[in-house]
This record gives structure tokens, C-alpha cells and sequence, in this order.
């Protein structure tokens, strides 16, 4: 489903798939966790923006505290940050 907005938007190819796909909080969060600790030992950035929903924003912000990165989380809340 997302490939669409990506066509739609004209937005630039991905760069990591973590194809984390439906299950529990806990399991999506530990997929979440283990495909981004890959990515992020694999291209060290130097800030992470995290946006997406809940799972996602808690997964990315926490992987790239982990990996001394700064992480910026933007989505549902983050007005109140």
C-alpha cells in the first residue's frame, strides 16, 4: 500500500524495506528494532527523523538513541514534544 504514495508523491526510492509487516506491538517493535539497528550500523547517519505511527516512532527513536544517534520523532504527539 505505501508504494502508492510513493509513486503519487514522487518521492525518491527507499533505502531499507524493514518489511515488518501485522502482529502484536511487541513483535512489530522488535522486528522494527532489529531492522533499523542493520540500517544504522550499515549507514551510520548522522540524525534520524522518525515518523510514522506509534510503533514505528517508538521503534526508530529508540534504535537511534541506541546507536548514538540524535533521534527526532514527528507524528501523532509530537506538537506537544
Amino acid at each position: 500500500m505505501d508504494r502508492i504514495f510513493f509513486e503519487q508523491l514522487g518521492l525518491p526510492e527507499v533505502t531499507a524495506n524493514l518489511d515488518v509487516g501485522s502482529g502484536s506491538h511487541g513483535k512489530q517493535t522488535g522486528k522494527m528494532l532489529i531492522g533499523l539497528d542493520r540500517a544504522f550500523s550499515k549507514d551510520r547517519p548522522d540524525v534520524v527523523l522518525v515518523e510514522g505511527d506509534t510503533n514505528t516512532v517508538i521503534a526508530g527513536a529508540l534504535a537511534a538513541v541506541k546507536a548514538w544517534n540524535q533521534g527526532w520523532p514527528c507524528g501523532g504527539g509530537a506538537e506537544e514534544l
